[in-house]
């Protein structure tokens, strides 16, 4: 069966890496995987996986409340 008109090996280079991302590989490890120079190419797919950036604050907000409890940082006060 013939490829599909418009169809381009580059586009299976695009879905790996759309499916990677959505899947919540680094964009680091994506970037090598590629072989892009800079991170900045490989930043074109970060729209694709809004929930890792969600996570990454979760985990900012979990590292905050362990620093409250070891007595590192104080609780902000309510406004």
């Amino acid at each position: 069966m013939p490829p599909s008109p418009g169809f381009r090996i580059h586009d299976l280079r695009h879905t790996c890496a759309s499916w990677l991302v959505t899947e919540g590989v680094s964009l680091y490890f994506v970037k090598e995987l590629l072989g892009h120079a800079s991170v900045e190419t490989t930043e074109r797919y970060v729209y694709l996986a809004p929930e890792n950036l969600r996570q990454a604050v979760s985990v900012l907000e979990g590292l905050s409340k362990i620093a409250q409890v070891a007595g590192e940082i104080k609780p902000e006060k309510a406004a």
